[in-house]
């Protein structure tokens, strides 16, 4: 709206006309796709992994689309669901606890141990963190 990027929301008054509002509609997402494995190249199950925006400023944004976590599979591996195309951080957890994907805090301090991917609408970005386990 007005050249502003309002997917974060916005507020209109009341009675106050909008103008230049522009509306993207895509079916085209992007993905991390994350392997986790030891110092032997084995890989690692049940293994907590976050992706989240580089940008701070979305870092306590609940948006659908914006961050991910979740464990990796008996084969080491995670895919996030769809994600809004960006700069992201992926990183290891040693646990993560509901709410804790919003957390500046948390996120501040994983961000020092991440890796940096960037993905574009329609592609998958392949990340391979290694583990202590």
């Amino acid at each position: 709206m007005n050249g502003r990027d309002v997917t974060k929301g916005f507020t209109v008054d009341a009675g106050t006309p909008m103008s230049d509002l522009e509306v993207e509609v895509t079916a085209l997402t992007a993905r991390v796709t994350i392997g986790a494995a030891n110092g032997r190249g084995e890989a690692v199950a049940n293994f907590d992994v976050i992706v989240f925006p580089q940008d701070m400023a979305n870092w306590s944004l609940s948006l659908q689309g914006r961050s991910a976590s979740g464990r990796t599979d008996q084969d080491g591996r995670y895919q996030t669901p769809p994600l809004i195309a960006g700069d992201y951080y992926v990183a290891a957890a040693d646990s993560l606890e509901p709410g804790d994907s919003a957390d500046p805090e948390i996120l501040a301090e994983l961000r020092t141990r991440a890796q940096r991917v960037t993905i574009h609408d329609g592609e998958t970005a392949n990340v391979q963190l290694k583990t202590e386990r």
